[in-house]
């Protein structure tokens, strides 16, 4: 084993990420620790004693090491040889990977074993352990099409579980749940979904679904019609976002290395001026409101385009949200457009401002106006996501039983901070600690390592502690 003191000890290797600390002289790189000796070796075949500028007992982990990943696959090798499975290693090394590092790890295990890492882990687990597990190592894509194939077979459909995951998923999380679920049934998802749904319903499923497509259709309604309907492309045009596939260059770039370099260069991309500054910036330089100038010097769908360019995302969605829902009667297919094409995150603040400036919640101005599981979804799309996900998981876990694959698909795939924001958003929803309820709902190392999935979101690094792994076991 290797020298525990050092802050970033992985196994029997060392990955520093400070300057000045273990690499010595301004390197950073892997070493190969003695622990009797406390020292480590260099390339020149030199040893002097290692030091560390770390806390002791913090070993951090460089996602990008394929010497770390190998010798994770040792662990969970020996783990898993001979009588019974070492349950502990196979929990804290699992429940420690990005979805890249479990990728890297299977390809790393195929390499070495000539065998896949799945096959070993689900021959040496069962039960909910095994699947919890399972969950772990797999695309997060491929369960949530299994979730979703689930809930349209058989007899009737599962309309909750369905939407938990539809619902709650991003452009690019569909994207790769419909490749995912193409591979896996030799079916499209859309076409899976419609054949068992239906009406305004089933538009909103699709819409969520597929909001490339959706939108390509409502920009071309919008031209061929009799007329052009200005106000929706307006709309439309002015929602997209610009930096998209810049800022999606720059996360996958710096997506496995532990935020050097992430920050600034989300501040380089990020750098013009606001809206809001120019607004205020305009007030005083030319002593006039910038949005009343507008209306004073254009006219017609000029006006129209300007003025939603000029307005803050969440104000102009909560306006074309009241414009749907006011009246005799509601716009449908407006309604299903602003539902499923902005994110959550957009949706939460509109609804907000439409709170504040209409007096009634968006949510229960859409049920006043909807209807059965149209209405469900479209309210579910209305309401902050994480506020979903601790309903589904409060609903997996109440009354007799739990519903595992719900508990499983809601905690997995998870980032530490996404679980954190749902630990809160739990707590404050029902007065009760998630990690509390999960482990009077489950048990054995099932519950070890749920529960350890949520202690580690709790931590602001990525780690193994090998002090601390007696943790794993009192749970």
């Amino acid at each position: 084993m290797g020298n525990r003191n050092c802050c970033c000890f992985v196994n029997d290797y060392c990955w520093c990420p400070h300057w000045k600390c273990c690499g010595g002289a301004g390197q950073k790189g892997q070493y190969k620790i003695f622990e009797q000796e406390g020292k480590k070796e260099e390339g020149n075949g030199a040893r002097r004693k290692a030091t560390c500028c770390g806390p002791v007992g913090l070993y951090m982990v460089d996602p990008a090491s394929d010497v770390s990943l190998a010798n994770d696959c040792d662990s969970i090798r020996h783990a898993m040889e001979g009588c019974g499975t070492r349950n502990t290693d196979l929990i804290r090394i699992l429940a420690n990977k990005s979805p890249k590092q479990m990728e890297r790890m299977k390809v790393i295990w195929r390499g070495k074993y000539q065998s896949e890492l799945e096959e070993w882990v689900t021959g040496d687990t069962t039960g909910d352990f095994e699947r919890v597990l399972v969950a772990m190592m797999n695309d997060t894509a491929e369960a949530d099409a299994r979730v979703i194939k689930n809930a349209i077979d058989g007899i009737g459909t599962k309309d909750t579980q369905l939407r938990e995951i539809i619902t709650t998923r991003n452009n690019q999380d569909m994207i790769s749940i419909k490749k995912a679920y193409l591979k896996l049934y030799n079916k499209s998802v859309e076409s899976h979904i419609a054949s068992d749904t239906s009406g305004y319903y089933q538009q909103t499923l699709l819409a969520c679904v597929s909001k490339t497509d959706y939108l390509c259709a409502r920009i071309h309604s919008a031209i061929v019609g009799l007329g052009t309907d200005d106000m929706r492309l307006i709309r439309i045009f002015s929602m997209l976002p610009r930096h998209a596939p810049k800022l999606r260059k720059i996360m996958d770039e710096f997506d496995d290395v532990h935020n050097i370099g992430y920050g600034h260069a989300l501040e380089n991309e990020l750098s013009m001026p606001t809206l809001a500054e120019i607004k205020a910036q305009y007030q005083i330089k030319f002593g006039l409101d910038l949005v009343e100038h507008i209306k004073s010097d254009t006219f017609g769908q000029y006006q129209n385009t300007l003025l939603a360019l000029t307005m803050e995302p969440a104000e102009l969605l909560a306006k074309d949200f009241r414009y749907a829902v006011e009246g005799l009667g509601t716009s449908d297919d407006m309604l299903i457009e602003l539902a499923t094409c902005y994110s959550n995150t957009d949706i939460v603040d509109a609804a907000k401002i439409y709170s504040q400036r209409y007096g009634n919640s968006l949510a229960a101005d859409i049920k006043s106006d909807t209807s059965w599981d149209y209405k469900d979804t479209l309210v579910d799309l209305v309401t902050p996501n994480n506020n979903r996900i601790a309903e589904a998981l409060k609903m997996a876990t109440k009354g007799l039983g739990t519903h595992d694959q719900r508990l499983i698909a809601n905690l997995t795939g998870r980032s530490r901070a996404e679980l954190r924001e749902i630990m809160e958003t739990f707590q404050n929803m029902y007065g009760k600690s998630l990690e509390d309820v999960v482990r009077s709902e489950t048990s054995f190392n099932y519950k070890k390592t749920l529960v350890y999935l949520l202690r580690q979101a709790q931590e602001d690094f990525l780690f193994m502690d090998h002090r601390n792994l007696k943790r794993i076991q009192d749970v």
